[in-house]
């Protein structure tokens, strides 16, 4: 067995093997698919659970199976659109592009919002496709793929745009590396997976001053101590976080951002707002997050 062959060995033992797609039948969907097949093909004993959510009225009682004890108009209706999502799922996964991707389909039925019950789904690692928000409504609701950020308790892939050609290869890992991240193991499994050069990032704003060198000094602690490898340590003055992370993407053409998030919850969530979430919404540049630590899960 080569080199190659016992580093995808090892992967193969390793944590990404249930990757969650929500479906809402979208361009954007499909482009997390089409990035979630081309994932399983280098995990081969991963699984593909395609999700679609269907919505249902408090009062209703049905499950993904049909199921009911009390028939109004509004079941019905619900009846149908599970039938419907099942038939369009059944023929998504029938398509010869899927032959030898372990694929399956999985409706659920919910009351407590699309990011919940994305959320709920126990997974590796969920991918999926996102407009963003802007404006009024992302204020007063904000993005779902946002909320599933904050909540789920594995890492998730957003997917902006259509994939022309699947590669990962320069990814930014922006962070102010002042604080011990656990979960840094799942990134780098991505690198690993990808054989990806990782640009470790440091923004420096009026508000998050640091001597160039210090900035320097902290990232290449933080790679000896993760014991990284094929990275380089980059310092990029702007007037926003934002900004310089956007701007350096830009820069040097990369495939994927990569933030961590503490996954703030009700009212400090609102008062302090989340770099990582407003990437999330705005970044055209395909997302890879996860929480600070390995143990948190989703609110």
């Amino acid at each position: 067995m080569v080199k190659k062959e016992i580093f995808f060995w090892i992967l193969n033992l390793s944590i990404m093997k249930e990757i969650i797609v929500p479906i809402d039948f979208s361009p954007e969907s499909f482009y997390a698919l089409d990035v979630a097949k081309e994932i399983s093909k280098r995990y081969t004993q991963s699984e593909i659970v395609l999700l679609n959510i269907v919505e249902v009225p408090t009062r209703a009682t049905f499950s993904a199976t049909g199921e009911q004890s009390t028939v109004t108009m509004d079941d019905i209706y619900v009846l149908k659109m599970i039938e419907k999502a099942r038939d369009e799922m059944t023929d998504i996964i029938s398509d010869p592009q899927f032959n030898g991707i372990n694929i399956r389909i999985k409706i659920k039925v919910g009351h407590n919002g699309v990011a919940d019950e994305i959320t709920s789904v126990p997974a590796d690692l969920i991918i999926m496709g996102s407009k963003g928000d802007s404006g009024l409504h992302e204020l007063l609701l904000g993005s779902t793929a946002e909320k599933v950020v904050r909540r789920a308790s594995c890492p998730v892939m957003t997917i902006k745009t259509k994939p022309q050609d699947f590669r990962i290869q320069d990814m930014i890992f922006a962070s102010n590396f002042k604080e011990d991240i656990p979960a840094i193991t799942k990134l780098k499994e991505l690198q690993s997976m990808c054989f990806a050069k990782l640009h470790l990032l440091y923004v420096d704003t009026s508000k998050n001053f640091l001597n160039r060198e210090k900035a320097k000094e902290r990232m290449l602690h933080f790679a000896e101590k993760n014991s990284l490898d094929n990275y380089t340590i980059n310092v990029k003055e702007a007037s926003s976080s934002e900004e310089g992370i956007s701007q350096f993407a830009s820069d040097i053409n990369a495939d994927v951002i990569a933030m961590a998030t503490h996954a703030r919850k009700g009212f400090l969530h609102v008062l302090m707002g989340s770099l990582t979430e407003s990437m999330v919404n705005h970044s055209k540049t395909t997302m890879f997050t996860f929480h600070m630590k390995e143990e948190e899960t989703h609110a």
